[in-house]
């Protein structure tokens, strides 16, 4: 065979290039011993206490407002959010309603327009109910009594007006002379205090018995049935804002019949609705802060 001898040759080459590949695959790349160098390093470092410090005159410290403060320790109360409601306390919310049958005279005022206590809101006019069309025989009666009563008190008035009179000028020229007295040294004081004291008690009861004619005077008990009475103010039984209008002008109202709703806002109550178990974790003395809803924390 001619090709042996080559293909021998060639088996020989192949064996040595192995031996000498093989002992140097299991042998580190350079001297034994040596690590691969770092990736990175740093350079110049020193302790943290050999760093610069950055030292504040007292004049940056006052520009900055920089102040220092004894700490305490004390306890924190936690503070927790509900969801409340507000409403009115009762009593701060009254209906002003119809006294009688009748109507509504005056223009009411516009919802949460302010109010105030005792300031007109409305003028009503009573109206006569159809049985009150004809006087009954002992509503005639009452009337011509209470007449009677009417003027025999108006006697007596002016029978007091009469005796009061002359006494209060008796009691005037009175203290006249012993004011006269006294300035002449021949008289005492004690009679100008009593001569004082008779002249006020005169005037005021003079004064008293005019006031007592002048009221009889005002009573009135000439109306008889058909005739229509004056009209009535109503006015506002406290300070706040109309809540509710429920009458319009010249618009008439069965007696009892609702006309305005009057509220106080001044004061409101927060009720909040909370869990029975954490009851016992609330102080119920302690402050709140109301906010409205959904708005940030301080709004």
């Amino acid at each position: 065979m001619p090709h042996a001898p080559a293909t021998a040759a060639a088996r020989s080459l192949l064996l040595c290039i192995a031996a000498c590949i093989l002992p140097s695959c299991g042998q580190p790349a350079g001297p034994k011993g040596h690590k691969a160098p770092p990736p990175a390093r740093v350079e110049g470092s020193r302790p943290e206490s050999e760093n610069a410090v950055v030292v504040l005159e007292q004049a940056a410290v006052q520009r900055l407002g920089i102040t220092t403060a004894k700490t305490t320790k004390r306890d924190a109360r936690q503070s927790r959010v509900h969801a409340c409601r507000l409403v009115q306390p009762p009593g701060t919310r009254i209906v002003i309603a119809a006294p009688v049958l009748g109507r509504v005279m005056s223009t009411p005022p516009a919802p949460l327009s302010a109010t105030k206590a005792g300031a007109p809101a409305l003028t009503f006019l009573p109206l006569l109910s159809p049985d009150r069309a004809v006087i009954t025989p002992a509503e005639s009666l009452t009337i011509a009594s209470r007449l009677a009563d009417i003027e025999l008190m108006k006697s007596d008035a002016r029978a007091a007006m009469a005796k009061a009179r002359p006494r209060l000028a008796g009691a005037k020229v009175a203290l006249e002379r012993a004011e006269t007295l006294a300035s002449s040294e021949v008289g005492s004081q004690r009679r100008v205090d009593e001569a004082r004291t008779e002249r006020d008690l005169a005037q005021a009861d003079l004064d008293t018995a005019t006031r007592r004619l002048a009221r009889l005077d005002a009573v009135s008990l000439k109306a008889t049935a058909g005739e229509a009475p004056a009209p009535m103010p109503l006015s506002f039984p406290l300070t706040g804002h109309v809540e509710d209008v429920y009458v319009g002008a010249r618009q008439i109202v069965a007696a009892g019949a609702p006309l305005l709703a009057v509220v106080d806002t001044r004061i409101l109550w927060a009720v909040v609705s909370v869990y029975a178990g954490d009851l016992d974790g609330l102080d119920a003395t302690a402050s709140v802060t109301l906010a409205r809803l959904g708005a940030s924390d301080g709004a």
